[in-house]
């Protein structure tokens, strides 16, 4: 009778035991699950150092270089509230790398490295695998843009602003403009011909504009050597063509196309003009060559900064003074036009003297739609007429970028120890964001235009 007993339990055991089994066997996958659900996270916040490029939606994603304080720069990107931050770059990747910019279908990032030479700097374009090489040859290749069609890129190659087709061919330089095989070489450049290398160049709206900031600081054979301080000058080709024309020159220069339109903003500091400030009004800006007569040393001079807006006619480009600091009163700079038109951010930056500044913050100033009217104007007396959105009790904060939809502002805050984080702020100057937390050092950031 018990030997039948223990037949009959024999079963119930054993199915015990095939339950025990599977329940290890489920939870040694639910582990794997949670492992591999665990890594996949990091990877999506760029915490597992797993570069994947550009694969994911770049809707509200800030494209940006952070260099780790080792010598190693990476790819990174994060939403403008500042969570979903990834590396895109691969970890094996030690090559420096600078300047990046979207493409305009947000799907691919374009910028500097070298990473096949680490003797030359070229530039790459960044989609969803490895990057690929669009410039070859001698001479370091900077600051990409790309075009409003989307299918070249501009670039800096030894002083010269060129373009690319985005599979990697047909190079042409767009300034200085090619002269032609009859034109005699030993023939002294006009003032309008500059010969300083480009530093930094956009393409304007319609993609047949392209403006450049030029280095005049051995410039040589002109009337606006640095003799008077003018080492840096605002260069552009007009939207539809044309020839090449200075539109401003000054200590230090930078520019911002119109997102709609076919105007260029550009920015000047520390020029010598006449005293008469009443030159500087909004309906009396002087042309180029009036510039050019009023660099100088004279003593009977006032130290003039501003920001202006050209519109191009078949006359020739045409100014209006939006921002004017006189004296040692306030420099713009790295101004930055919002994409709808009726804003300028700019640095303001506080000048004490000679070769004294220091950075006010990041001012953010209503245009009105033609860009008419009085602007602004502050003089030493007068510094509170300008109002700033960041202001630089919190570390300096530099380099404003516009959202597409010209409702945020990207910028830099150095803090104590020179390092850079990027913040977000809103048009109205709340809700200000950091993105990368004190994590390494962090800049060059590009919104992405997918929307």
């Amino acid at each position: 009778m018990t030997q039948k007993a223990s037949q009959s339990q024999l079963p119930d055991w054993w199915q015990r035991e095939k339950q025990r089994r599977l329940v290890r066997v489920l939870l040694f996958l639910l582990f794997v699950f949670a492992l591999v659900a665990y890594f996949y996270y990091l990877s999506a916040s760029g915490l597992t150092g797993i570069g994947s490029g550009v694969n994911f939606d770049s809707k509200n994603y800030i494209a940006f270089v952070r260099d780790d304080g080792k010598g190693h720069t990476d790819l990174y990107v994060v939403r403008a509230d500042g969570t979903g931050e990834r590396r895109l770059t691969e970890p094996g990747d030690n090559s420096t790398k600078s300047q990046p910019v979207w493409t305009l279908d947000g799907k691919s990032v374009i910028y500097a490295a070298n990473l096949e030479d680490n003797r030359i700097t070229q530039i790459y374009i960044l989609g969803d695998g490895k990057p690929t090489q669009l410039t070859y040859g001698t001479g370091n290749k900077s600051c990409p843009a790309v075009s409003p069609d989307g299918q070249h890129a501009a670039f800096i190659s030894q002083g010269a602003v060129k373009s690319v087709l985005m599979n990697g061919n047909d190079v042409y330089q767009l300034m200085p403009q090619p002269r032609s095989s009859n034109e005699s070489s030993d023939t002294a450049p006009s003032t309008a011909e500059l010969t300083g290398p480009f530093l930094s160049a956009a393409f304007s709206s319609d993609g047949t504009g392209v403006a450049g900031a030029q280095d005049l600081t051995d410039e040589a054979g002109s009337e606006i050597g640095d003799r008077s301080g003018v080492d840096m000058a605002i260069t552009a080709i007009p939207p539809g063509g044309g020839t090449s024309v200075t539109l401003c020159t000054g200590h230090e220069v930078s520019m911002s196309w119109e997102k709609a339109g076919s105007r260029l903003a550009c920015s000047f500091t520390e020029l010598h003009a006449p005293n008469a400030p009443e030159k500087m009004g909004a309906d009396q800006t002087p042309s180029y060559r009036d510039w050019q007569s009023l660099t100088g040393n004279s003593k009977n001079t006032t130290l003039v900064s501003a920001i202006q807006i050209f519109s191009f006619t078949p006359q020739g480009p045409k100014g209006k003074t939006v921002f004017t600091g006189l004296g040692y009163s306030i420099e713009p700079k790295n101004i930055a036009w919002s994409p709808d038109g009726s804003r300028m951010a700019f640095e303001g930056w506080r000048l004490r003297g000679d070769g004294q500044r220091e950075l006010s913050g990041i001012a953010v100033q209503k245009l009105d739609a033609d860009g008419s009217g009085e602007g602004v104007r502050v003089d030493p007396m007068h510094l509170g007429d300008l109002r700033y959105l960041v202001d630089a009790s919190k570390g300096k904060p530099q380099n404003p970028k516009w959202s597409a939809d010209s409702k945020h502002l990207l910028y830099e805050v150095v803090g104590p120890e020179g390092k850079r984080d990027l913040w977000t702020i809103n048009e109205d100057g709340t809700n200000a964001i950091n993105l990368t937390k004190g994590t390494g050092d962090n800049f060059d950031g590009a919104w992405s235009p997918a929307k």
